[in-house]
């Protein structure tokens, strides 16, 4: 009987060369598609028919910052600021991992509270493609 996936069996990375975030507690990637709807048709009953126009994929990243920082963080906000995408990649060991060619980023959230950490969330979508292995 297969074993569940522990927590940290996963990884996030940025860049051509996928270096590691660090201090990342978690990811996630949420596909979605959308449709076009077609008919009905003359003496066809009245039936709909859907038709895959598009597809996407958005998911955040989640974890703390580390006392000097951390560069792939870094990487992920002056490439915000530039308005230019990066890769993305989100793995999790023996089970499905999430290759995002150009991810763009639609929010970065940094916080710090007096009871934990400096915090580092970032939001994103894919600019033209992306894969699940």
């Amino acid at each position: 009987m297969p074993v569940p996936i522990s927590g940290p069996s996963g990884k996030a990375t940025q860049g051509t060369a996928d270096t590691a975030l660090v201090f990342i507690e978690s990811w996630e990637g949420k596909m979605s598609q959308d449709y076009a709807e077609v008919g009905p048709f003359l003496n066809d009953g009245g039936n709909l028919y859907r038709s895959r126009t598009s597809k996407k994929i958005e998911g955040s990243i989640k974890g703390v910052v580390p006392s000097g920082k951390d560069t792939s963080q870094t990487a992920i906000i002056t490439a915000f600021m530039a308005g230019t995408d990066i890769k993305m990649t989100l793995v999790t060991t023996a089970g499905y991992s999430i290759v995002i060619t150009a991810a763009s980023y639609n929010d970065i959230t940094l916080g710090h509270d007096a009871k934990g950490t400096a915090t580092f969330e970032a939001s994103f979508q894919d600019n033209g493609g992306w894969a699940v292995a």
